[in-house]
């Protein structure tokens, strides 16, 4: 189970890259970037079925729905925040979703140890 601090800053950067909450990619990718920050070694395969499993879904809708969030979220911010994917994902193009997941992690990773 993720602890209050760190939902709230992994919700603080999902509000950053425009994805909206009430997209059931939200929650996915919420449980996904949990799972990495806690076991980085993770394989995407199993992160999949892991959240699919946690959320009592199929792999292929968790794969869907993270990628239609990250698209919502890409498109959203292409005016306003396009400068934070580009900062995270350090790319200009639309991140894949294990890029995505993976850079989300090190990313809260990173803001974890710069409070310590």
């Amino acid at each position: 189970m993720i602890d209050i601090k760190t939902y709230e800053k992994l919700s603080n950067l999902l509000r950053e890259f425009c994805i909206p909450k009430n997209l059931l990619g939200y929650k996915y990718i919420i449980s996904g970037v949990n799972m990495l920050f806690n076991n980085p070694e993770i394989s995407i395969t199993n992160l999949y079925n892991e959240i699919a499993k946690e959320h009592k879904s199929e792999i292929s809708r968790v794969e869907r729905a993270i990628r239609h969030a990250i698209e919502r979220g890409y498109d959203n911010c292409m005016d306003c925040h396009f400068d934070t994917f580009r900062r995270v994902c350090y790319s200009n193009k639309k991140p894949s979703n294990s890029e995505f997941l993976q850079s989300v992690a090190i990313e809260l990773r990173l803001q974890e140890s710069s409070h310590i």
